[in-house]
């Protein structure tokens, strides 16, 4: 597969049959040992079930099997590299185990590498530009990311639970920098465009409006005396 645009059958919602090799299961292995002791901030549920949810999805949508080895290793680098003595190293680690195109596509899905993290809002900045230089290719795996992610924060809210404390950046600047990418994989022609926005729309309808006043409720009239 050209890593230069999506194929013509992508552009549908039905993906092709991929047939996938040792080399998945060995990454998934890999994904299980890298995260062993990551839960869910949201759930509390072995970080595993994330990977997992991503690689399905670029499966789904259409990816071929070093993408779906992305989606279980999307958040290596930026979670599990201190643990490895440095990014560079658990890159070459990732490298050796399932090629180059993999390591690609895991660096693309980091803001940043290690600890302490950069500023949120430059780094999310920085993301973006870096996204935005990137194929369609090279795009699904962080796209599927973002979809999970999103479906994750909308049910919370949904379920009246507060994900904001929990997060670097408060609602609006969250739904700012989300409506961003979201516009970003549209344009790039990604064929879960459709999904992200909807997702996007419900996020929209479950955060309030910052500049919304509430009007009084009217006086009710007195009862009249009898």
């Amino acid at each position: 597969m050209a890593d230069d645009g999506i194929p013509g059958w992508q552009q549908g919602w039905v993906s092709p049959a991929v047939a996938l090799s040792p080399l998945y299961d060995q990454a998934l292995n890999f994904a299980r040992l890298l995260h062993a002791r990551q839960r869910r901030k949201s759930s509390g549920a072995p970080y595993l079930s994330h990977l997992l949810e991503v690689s399905g999805l670029v499966l789904e949508y259409g990816g071929d099997e070093a993408q779906a080895i992305a989606g279980l290793l999307h958040d290596a680098i930026e979670d599990q590299a201190d643990a490895f003595g440095s990014p560079v190293l658990l890159g070459d680690i990732i490298a050796e185990k399932f090629g180059p195109t993999v390591l690609r596509l895991v660096e693309l899905c980091s803001d940043c590498a290690g600890k302490p993290k950069p500023a949120w809002t430059w780094r999310k900045q920085r993301h973006l530009a870096r996204l935005a230089r990137a194929s369609a290719y090279e795009c699904l795996v962080p796209a599927c990311d973002k979809l999970h992610n999103l479906r994750c924060l909308n049910s919370e809210l949904r379920h009246g639970d507060a994900p904001f404390g929990r997060l670097r950046a408060g609602p609006q600047e969250q739904l700012q920098h989300i409506a961003g990418v979201v516009r970003l994989f549209e344009d790039k022609g990604l064929p879960l465009a459709g999904d992200l926005k909807h997702e996007l729309a419900q996020l929209r309808q479950l955060i309030p409006d910052p500049h919304f006043m509430p009007q009084p409720a009217p006086a009710r009239p007195a009862c009249a005396m009898s």
